[in-house]
């Protein structure tokens, strides 16, 4: 099936009201503990329930690119995208959740930017219009302006040749921040392509390095990591629910190791 086909699959799949879209979504939210009165109330943050649930490589959480039908030198997924936890439509999802909804009129009240902070060389995320384009550090969009919550994207990498694909760990690193200063910013959040990174590299930059001793000291001693949050942005390494000496034990035992 070419990706045109399958394009046009999903949107049908996802316009009708007896199924969810199938294809993965971060969900965006405030008020992550879903508890009014605590400190993130309007703190902006991702619901990770829907991020690799496609993967083929599940267990290792991690995108497999395809060589797209249009374009032999291109590898493309188109998952996943973005959407609101509640969107205010007709159609009702699981992870829906009054008290972790953002609330006012889109793009009046708030503006929700997904910011890329890094992506790696040669990869792209797009929409299928090419109205979004992010491929370096500091492009953004305004998911809030987008005719509808439910935003699909496509993850893009140029090969040099038709056909070669790659092996290399691909990742993009994004945030999200109101350009309204309703809500105040996420905190930095990863997909990983092609491979898994190294057990440690919480920044997902292909190193285990200082940068990942600090994303680690953030989530220290913290309890509750799940395929929700997506195991503190891979900080619980062993996914027991906690970050801590078992977790530290394993970034040390990778320091300094590049992804290869």
């Amino acid at each position: 099936m070419t990706s045109i086909r399958k394009f046009l699959l999903v949107i049908l799949l996802c316009g009708s009201a007896l199924a969810y879209c199938p294809l993965d979504h971060l969900f965006i939210g405030c008020n992550e503990d879903a508890i009014p009165g605590t400190a993130d109330d309007m703190k902006l943050f991702v619901h990770s329930l829907h991020k690799y649930r496609n993967s083929e490589n599940f267990g290792e959480r991690f995108y497999t690119l395809s060589v797209s039908g249009m374009d032999p030198q291109n590898f493309i997924i188109n998952q996943p995208g973005f959407d609101e936890i509640n969107d205010g439509s007709q159609y009702d999802h699981p992870l829906k959740d009054p008290n972790r909804s953002l609330s006012g009129v889109r793009n009046v009240d708030y503006q929700i930017m997904v910011q890329c902070l890094d992506i790696s060389e040669n990869f792209r995320v797009t929409n299928l219009t090419g109205t979004i384009v992010l491929d370096e550090p500091g492009d953004f969009f305004n998911h809030s302006a987008q005719p509808d919550t439910h935003i699909h994207l496509w993850y893009v990498w140029r090969s040099t040749q038709p056909y070669v694909q790659p092996d290399e760990l691909l990742w993009v690193t994004y945030q999200l921040y109101d350009a309204k200063g309703k809500y105040s910013d996420s905190e930095p959040f990863s997909i990983a392509f092609v491979k898994a990174p190294p057990a440690g590299d919480l920044a997902m930059d292909g190193y285990v390095d200082g940068l990942d001793i600090e994303r680690f000291g953030y989530y220290w001693l913290m309890q509750g990591a799940s395929q929700d949050n997506d195991y503190y942005e891979r900080t619980d390494i062993n996914k027991d629910g906690s970050v801590d000496f078992y977790d530290f034990a394993m970034l040390a035992q990778n320091w300094m190791t590049i992804a290869n």
